[in-house]
């Protein structure tokens, strides 16, 4: 499971209006999606956070995907109105475990989410172990 979340979003919508912001959550969750496989899973978690699922996926395999995908955003060309608008993404990577629920997971991937933040965003942090 990976949790995604949009660096400095309300800078964005603060400075360049809710549509920008509008235009910048389209813009990632389209860069997301089409990064995995028709048999992964995403979607919008609140205001601009994305969860996404990668069945079968390692830790390893998923950490290499996330950088990808997050470079992918921050080499995306964003902008509003012609401004170019620097834009980047953190993300919180954990797999599950045995004897793991969805939410157990989630509380994992989002802690990870958010040593991501604090370590200077524009990251990916896999959870080390079930203890995150």
């Amino acid at each position: 499971m990976l949790v995604w979340d949009i660096d400095h979003f309300k800078a964005i919508n603060d400075r360049f209006g809710h549509r920008a912001g509008d235009k910048a959550i389209a813009i990632i969750g389209h860069v997301l999606a089409s990064g995995i496989r028709e048999s992964d899973f995403i979607a919008r978690y609140g205001g601009e956070e994305f969860v996404m699922l990668l069945a079968g996926t390692e830790a390893v395999t998923a950490a290499a995907l996330a950088e990808n995908l997050r470079n992918a955003v921050k080499n995306c060309g964003f902008n509003s109105e012609g401004t170019p608008i620097p834009i980047t993404v953190s993300c919180g990577i954990a797999c599950f475990q045995p004897g793991d629920t969805p939410d157990t997971v989630f509380v994992r991937a989002d802690r990870a989410l958010y040593r991501a933040k604090n370590d200077g965003r524009d990251r990916c942090q896999v959870a080390a172990d079930g203890s995150d």
